[in-house]
Formats: C-alpha cells, sequence, structure tokens
C-alpha cells in the first residue's frame, strides 16, 4: 500500500538492503515486531468492546491500519501473515520464515488485548473468550432444555470470513490489482473489506460474548450465565482468538476460531493466485491484442490514401509528364 510495497509487508525491501549497518537492521526488524504487537492488541480490545457496532469497528480498523502500514503493512492477523510467506512473489523471498516474526508478535498481542479487555469488561471466571451462539432445545420426552453451542455455524462463518477478508487484503496490497495509489484510501477499504466480512460470515447471529458464562461440574452451561450476552460477530483472527482462549483457559472452540480462519486464507490464496490473477493476465492480454489490432487496422488506414486522392494524384503525375515533353 506504500510505494514500492505490493505484499503488504511495509517496504520489507528495506531489510535485505546491504547498506543498512547491524543496528540499523535490528532496529527496523523491532519496530515491525512492537508495531504487530500494539496494532494486534488495539485490534483486540477494539473488537471485544465494539464488535457490535458496525460503524465503529470501521472507523477502529481504519485507523489501526493507518497506523502500521508504513512499518509492518499492518497485517495484525496470523491469517494475513500466513498468505504473504506462501505468495509465488512475495517480497519476503528467501527470509520467508521472517514471517513467524510477524505470527509471534500476533499470538502476543492477542494475549495482551485479552487481558486488557478483562480488566474492562469484569468477565466471571476470567472469561472473556468469544463462542458460537448457544441453541436451546426442549426434548419431547424432557421437560428440561438442553444448551449447546452451534459449532459447524462458526466453522462456516469462519471459514467463509476468512476467506473473504484475506482475498480482499490481497486485492489491496498488490499493486496490480489495488483499487487505489492513495494509502488513506486503500487503508480504509481494508477496513470496509474486515466488516463486510464479518456480516457476510453471519455478523452478530453466530459468535458471541458470554462475559458471565458459567458451567457445572458436569459441563453444562448454567442458564443464568447468559445473560448480558452480546453479539460480537466473526473474529477472523486466531491470534486474537487464541489468547482470549489461553486467558481464560478454555480451548473447546480452537477449531472454530483459530484452525478455521486458516483454512479460509489458504483457500483466498489458492483462488487469488490461481483463479482471480490468472484470469486478470488473461483479460489484460485480450485488451492489449484488440489494442494492436486496431492500431495496425488505424495504420493501415493512414498509410493508404483514399481511391479518389489516388486517381487525382496520379493525373497530376501525367500531367506533368505532358509539359515536360511540350517545353522539349
Amino acid at each position: 500500500m506504500t510505494d514500492g510495497d505490493s505484499d503488504g509487508s511495509g517496504g520489507h525491501q528495506s531489510l535485505t538492503s546491504n547498506m543498512m549497518t547491524t543496528k540499523q537492521y535490528i532496529l527496523v526488524n523491532l519496530s515491525k515486531f512492537v508495531v504487530e504487537i500494539v496494532g494486534t492488541a488495539v485490534l483486540g480490545v477494539f473488537y471485544l468492546l465494539m464488535g457490535d457496532q458496525q460503524a465503529g469497528m470501521l472507523l477502529g480498523v481504519w485507523i489501526i491500519t493507518l497506523f502500521g502500514v508504513a512499518i509492518s503493512g499492518a497485517h495484525f492477523n496470523p491469517a494475513v501473515t500466513v498468505v504473504f510467506m506462501l505468495r509465488r512473489n512475495s517480497s519476503f523471498g528467501s527470509r520467508r520464515l521472517f514471517g513467524i516474526l510477524y505470527i509471534v508478535a500476533q499470538f502476543l498481542g492477542g494475549f495482551l488485548a485479552a487481558v486488557v479487555s478483562l480488566f474492562i469488561i469484569h468477565g466471571a471466571n476470567n472469561n472473556v473468550a468469544v463462542s458460537p451462539i448457544v441453541t436451546i432445545s426442549i426434548p419431547e420426552d424432557s421437560e428440561t432444555a438442553e444448551l449447546s453451542f452451534n459449532w459447524f455455524s462458526a466453522t462456516i462463518s469462519e471459514l467463509v470470513g476468512s476467506f473473504m477478508f484475506v482475498f480482499l487484503f490481497m486485492l489491496c496490497t498488490d499493486k496490480k490489482t489495488q483499487f487505489s495509489e492513495d494509502k488513506v484510501i486503500n487503508c480504509f477499504i481494508i477496513g470496509a473489506a474486515y466488516v463486510a466480512s464479518r456480516l457476510i460470515a453471519g455478523g452478530p447471529m453466530v459468535t458471541v460474548l458470554y462475559p458471565g458464562l458459567t458451567k457445572d461440574e458436569d459441563g453444562n452451561i448454567n442458564l443464568l450465565s447468559l445473560i448480558g450476552a452480546r453479539g460480537v460477530g466473526p473474529l477472523l483472527n486466531p491470534a486474537l482468538a487464541f489468547g482470549q482462549m489461553l486467558l481464560s483457559w478454555d480451548f473447546s472452540s480452537i477449531l472454530q476460531y483459530v484452525v478455521a480462519p486458516l483454512g479460509g486464507s489458504a483457500l483466498a490464496l489458492v483462488f487469488y493466485e490461481f483463479v482471480f490473477v490468472k484470469s486478470q493476465e488473461y483479460l489484460n492480454a485480450d485488451d492489449e491484442d484488440t489494442e494492436n489490432d486496431g492500431m495496425s487496422l488505424q495504420d493501415g488506414i493512414e498509410s493508404s490514401p483514399p481511391k479518389g486522392k489516388k486517381i487525382m494524384m496520379n493525373q497530376e503525375i501525367d500531367d506533368e509528364k505532358g509539359l515536360a515533353t511540350d517545353s522539349d
């Protein structure tokens, strides 16, 4: 999104410069590490507090992305970083493992976000982890309501949402496909892409935060603990999800909120590289062929004078020859 940066790594080309001293090299990489920690942490706190306010999420993600885009590329998400590590033309180049530094920073930021959010939300039993929405059913042969998490819906939601967001993130950071060369506009589009992907993936109807969620000794959900639930919507970020799970010490939804987003990003990478980019190359080639054909036709028309004009030119040549004969 910046000049010379087509992979969202925030001018990573400078890391390979032979002109950089060891001290400068360490400071540049350290700045990227810190930005990824802080950006991910702020995004995580913002999500837990404002996840159900889409306009607020849009503005928040926009500002956070602007904060980090010029330094680290504003990944703030392992699902995004993994894609740029695996891309064919990634500027990580032979240093693709450098992305691990980003991922470590993001997971640290996710845990930091959970810690900060705990003091703000005051969740029961240190619970700040989002979970699939709880469904209530009453069997025909029982008078007791059964509570269960909608695991399948959450898995599909995170998979589809991550696919959409990562795909649009690649569009905005690839100079061949980005919508604008203006950094501010591109960052706004990334924020809009995140919000739109969450809404497409089900919004607040799938993923919910139960601050007071408690269970009995048998693992059954306490019905009264569902009071105060907030539909924060899809997370689409394995680092934030893992930080919440680690602090709450509840890994029951790791498949939905850690594995599924990574699967969605992998699908986005395959679709972008082998379908979208290829189709763009074919379309651009067709446009160039059509343009070249049009130029050749125009050149032919301009180089060949009209038939009547050609006859007049021949007549003038004959007249000149006749005059020359008479004078002799």
